[in-house]
Parts: C-alpha cells; sequence; structure tokens
C-alpha cells in the first residue's frame, strides 16, 4: 500500500526536486513558505519537544488553548505548530507572537520532506488537529519512536467516502497512530472502521467549546463605534461565507432592508481571496459597500455602508459581540459548514443552513436546546431574521440558552490536556476510553 501511495506521489516528487534545491539558495516569503513545505526548516526543536499540526484558521484557534494550556504547565516545553493554509499560518503568528512558540509550514506527505521536517523538529510526540491523517508521516514517526495522536478528532460522512477509497491503506497508516481523542462515539466508530484499534480510541467532546472569553460589552461597543453604527442600527453578520453563498446572504439581506431600513449587514467571506469578488456583488446590486481595512485607516469612521466586508482577520469574534443576529457560513451550500459555537458564546442564537457536518454535534446541542435556527435558503434566511429583529425578547432568550450551551460543553481541551501530560511522563490521563487497553504512549515510550 505504501509502495502504491508513494508511486503515485512519483511525479510530484521529481517536480518538486528542483524547486527544493533552488529555494534552499532563495530568500523571501514565498521562497521559506515552499522550502518548509519540502521539508527544510531552519531552526530544530530541542529534543522532546512536541509539534503540533493545526491544518487551517479553525484547527489554529483550536491548538490556541491547548498551547496556553501547555506552556502554562511545563513553560519550558519546545512547541512548534505548523499550518497548511496560509491564512492559517497569519493567524498562528499572530496569536503566538508572545510565546515561545515556532511556527512554520507543514510538509508535503512526501517521504524526503517528512524525514527532513522530522530531522529537524525532533519531537517527542507529535499532535494532529482534527482529520489528520498522513500515511508518509505517521509511518516515519513510527520509525522514529516518535509518539503520535489526534486531538479534537472527527471524521465526517464525506470525509468517509473518501478514506474508505484508500481503506488498505488508511489501515496500515492508522498502525502507526497511538492514539485518537475523537470528540463523539461515532467519530471513535468511523476510525475504528479505517483500522484504528479500539484501545487506542477516546472519546473526549470538542475543544471546541473550549472558547476564549468572548469580547465584552466594552469592546463590542467599541467595534461598534469604530465601524460607525449608530445605536438603533441593527447589525447582521455573516460570518465565514463559502463560495456561492454571499449571493444567497445579499438576496435575503434586501428582503430584509424593505422591511428594516436600519439593519446592516457585515460580510465576511471565509478566504481572503475572495473579499473583492464579494464586495463587487453587494456593489452590483446598487448596495453601498466598503471595506473594513479601508475604513479601518480612516482617522474618523463615517456612518456605517449598508454593507461591509470584514477583510481582516482575527475581529469576526468581536463582530458577533457587536451584532443582534448572526448567520454562520458555508452551511446553505455543501461546505460543511463553519464554526457555529462563536456566536453562541456571544449571547446570540446562530442561523445556518442544513450542510453543518463539520460541526454536527455543536449543531445538534444548540438546535436541541432551541439556541439556533436551521434554514434553507435565501427565504429561510430572511425570516429568521425577520423573527429575530421583530422579536427581540424571544432572540435574546435563544441567545442565553445558546451561551448555556457552550458552557455545558466545555472541558475537551482539559481532557485531551491530560492525555499528552500522560505521554510526556505526568500522570494517568483519566479520560473515557471506547475500550479498555493499552497504556497511552506504551508503544512508544
Amino acid at each position: 500500500m505504501f509502495l502504491l501511495y508513494n508511486g503515485l506521489l512519483l511525479l510530484p516528487r521529481l517536480a518538486a526536486a528542483p524547486l527544493g534545491a533552488w529555494l534552499k539558495r532563495c530568500e523571501g516569503g514565498a521562497a521559506t513558505e515552499w522550502a518548509q513545505r519540502l521539508g527544510y526548516h531552519a531552526e530544530a526543536l530541542s529534543p522532546s519537544g512536541v509539534w503540533i499540526q493545526a491544518a487551517s484558521v479553525g484547527e489554529v484557534r483550536v491548538a490556541s488553548n491547548l498551547v496556553h494550556a501547555l506552556l502554562a504547565r511545563r513553560p519550558g516545553l519546545p512547541l512548534i505548530l505548523t499550518t497548511t493554509t496560509r491564512t492559517g499560518q497569519a493567524l498562528a503568528r499572530s496569536a503566538f507572537a508572545s510565546l515561545p512558540v515556532r511556527c512554520g509550514y507543514f510538509p508535503l506527505d512526501f517521504p524526503p520532506s517528512v524525514r527532513r521536517a522530522l530531522a529537524a523538529a525532533r519531537p517527542r510526540l507529535l499532535v494532529l488537529v482534527e482529520t489528520e491523517i498522513w500515511p508518509n508521516l505517521l509511518r516515519e514517526c513510527g520509525r522514529r519512536g516518535v509518539c503520535t495522536a489526534v486531538v479534537n478528532g472527527r471524521l465526517s460522512e464525506r470525509s468517509m467516502r473518501r478514506y474508505r477509497l484508500v481503506a488498505p491503506l488508511m489501515r496500515r497508516a492508522l498502525g502507526y497512530l497511538d492514539l485518537a481523542c475523537v470528540q463523539t462515539a461515532e467519530d471513535g466508530e468511523r476510525f475504528a472502521e479505517l483500522g484504528l484499534p479500539p484501545s487506542r480510541l477516546r472519546v473526549m467532546g470538542s475543544m471546541k467549546y473550549d472558547l476564549p472569553p468572548p469580547p465584552d460589552a466594552k469592546d463590542a461597543a467599541a467595534f461598534r463605534s469604530s465601524v460607525g453604527l449608530q445605536d438603533d442600527e441593527f447589525l447582521i453578520v455573516a460570518g465565514s461565507t463559502a463560495a456561492g453563498e454571499d449571493r444567497i446572504v445579499l438576496d435575503a439581506f434586501e428582503a430584509v432592508r424593505h422591511r428594516h431600513a436600519r439593519a446592516r449587514l457585515l460580510l465576511a467571506p471565509r478566504h481572503p481571496e475572495r473579499f473583492a469578488a464579494a464586495a463587487a456583488e453587494a456593489s452590483r446590486r446598487g448596495l453601498a459597500v466598503e471595506r473594513r481595512t479601508r475604513r479601518r485607516s480612516a482617522r474618523e469612521p463615517a456612518a456605517f455602508s449598508e454593507v461591509l466586508i470584514l477583510d481582516t482577520l482575527g475581529e469576526l469574534p468581536v463582530a458577533y459581540a457587536a451584532a443582534q443576529a448572526a448567520f454562520v457560513g458555508g452551511s446553505l451550500v455543501p461546505a460543511g459548514g463553519q464554526n457555529v459555537l462563536e456566536p453562541a458564546a456571544c449571547g446570540l442564537a446562530p442561523i445556518f443552513g442544513p450542510h453543518v457536518e463539520n460541526f454536527r454535534e455543536p449543531a445538534s446541542r444548540l438546535l436541541s436546546a432551541g439556541a439556533a435556527v436551521r434554514v434553507e435558503g435565501a427565504g429561510g434566511l430572511a425570516s429568521a431574521l425577520f423573527s429575530v429583529i421583530e422579536d427581540p425578547q424571544l432572540a435574546r432568550a435563544a441567545g442565553e440558552r445558546a451561551r448555556r450551551a457552550v458552557a455545558e460543553g466545555a472541558g475537551a481541551t482539559q481532557r485531551s490536556l491530560r492525555v499528552i501530560e500522560e505521554i510526556l511522563g505526568g500522570g494517568p490521563a483519566g479520560a473515557e476510553r471506547i475500550t479498555a487497553g493499552e497504556p497511552v504512549g506504551a508503544r512508544c515510550s
């Protein structure tokens, strides 16, 4: 299986070889990025450090709590955090700027790239956030005696359909994984179906409930002032929208504006390359639109335009705190959904579409608590927004239920931390297993 897998990777590897040789002689951000993707990391960790891989923005946010908790317990622990996407890298460098955490890009799963990266990092433990099954990396860690653990693990049905196509390879790769700390029993069953022994599975809950404290009223008021919102203007935030979704959101917003002229929309596309397209779509409809970066550079904020494009990183939580209604994107189109818990933590009952496979458990918990609304299309979204605007007391009650649901789901980060402490030699983990089995870290101690 590994021969076949690496055979398929042969052409990309051959293309990458001269690129790697050239990049080693170059300077600049792009050169550094691609050199790291080929395993050339300039700085090494001290032995017995921890390498955390967090693919993109959502995973970096999950990893952030874990990083802070680890450093609080082990101040001298060497840490490296890698990301797959550039947006994830930008957030990581910003979030950990004041911490002794080395940030870089995750290597491509070519055997030479993986070997170079591991030789540079020299970790005691590799922590993979959520769904990161890389066959060559896991095998090389097994050969070197590097412990491997998945935290906040999840496998959606969509991911499973792809993994089942290469089930023999997944079975071999997961044979090198020491532990999977998964969000739900269903996730654990899917890991087991792919070949991970049940003795290496633990159900922990979702670490995404362990959010940083939400922005307070003072921060929310400052944000509203900075974007020119008046006290009587109703702010709708459409967060982390996916391609094809901005049009639906703008359709719903135009319907709302016909009845509520003081409604305003803050539109936050998930990916930076879509900021311009979102602004263009709003302008095409004749809506007054601005971009947050341009407004933030102004000395005196003008009145809020009808639509503001949030083209900055890290401001979405405070935007939710400043809003009266929140739609969570990636859910009206088949993109798997984004974090429904962020607005819930701010006391808003999130509105989302039917496609929330990436957040199925939190979405289900919120819906069961009467603390969220699931909608279909522009008409459903407009109807939900009408309800929030026209019955604020009911909306506030639903928001409080959302806030309680987030608090009740918290704790997975500390449970995962105890497992990591056990692997690093810090004592028993005490977290729930699907079945009893070998001690954590026994295979690589």
